[in-house]
C-alpha cells in the first residue's frame, strides 16, 4: 500500500530535474544565469566584431545577433579552443580566456537562454 501512495510523487520528482541552469559563480559568492544578453554578447563584441558583425569581412556570421551565434555556436567553441593555429578564431591578437571558453560551453549545454 505504501508504494502507491509515492507513485503519484514520481512525474513531480522527474520532472523537477529537468534541463541544468546555467550559473555562473560570482566572487561574492552569488549565482548568476548565464544568458547571451549579459555574457555572450559581451564576449563576441570583445574578440568576434572586427570581422563577424556589420561591415566586417565576415558581416555574414554576425556574432553579435542571438540567432547567428545560436546557429553556430558549436563550431564557434570549436575555434576558440582549437589547438590548431590555423583554425583558431580570432585568427589574430589574444585568445578567448579558457574561462570565458567554459562560460560559452556552459551556455550551450544549459540550452542557449537568450
Amino acid at each position: 500500500m505504501r508504494y502507491f501512495l509515492f507513485a503519484p510523487l514520481t512525474p513531480i520528482l522527474i520532472l523537477g530535474c529537468g534541463m541544468p541552469h546555467m550559473e555562473l559563480h560570482t566572487t561574492s559568492g552569488t549565482t548568476e544565469l548565464v544568458t547571451f544578453e549579459n555574457n555572450i554578447l559581451p564576449l563576441t563584441q570583445h574578440y568576434c566584431s572586427k570581422c563577424h558583425a556589420p561591415g566586417g569581412e565576415m558581416e555574414e556570421r554576425n556574432w553579435l545577433n542571438y540567432e547567428s551565434v545560436q546557429t553556430h555556436a558549436d563550431a564557434m567553441l570549436e575555434a576558440m579552443t582549437t589547438p590548431d593555429s590555423a583554425k583558431q578564431m580570432p585568427p589574430e591578437g589574444p585568445r578567448v580566456p579558457i574561462e570565458q571558453t567554459r562560460v560559452f560551453s556552459r551556455w550551450i549545454d544549459s540550452g542557449m537562454p537568450r
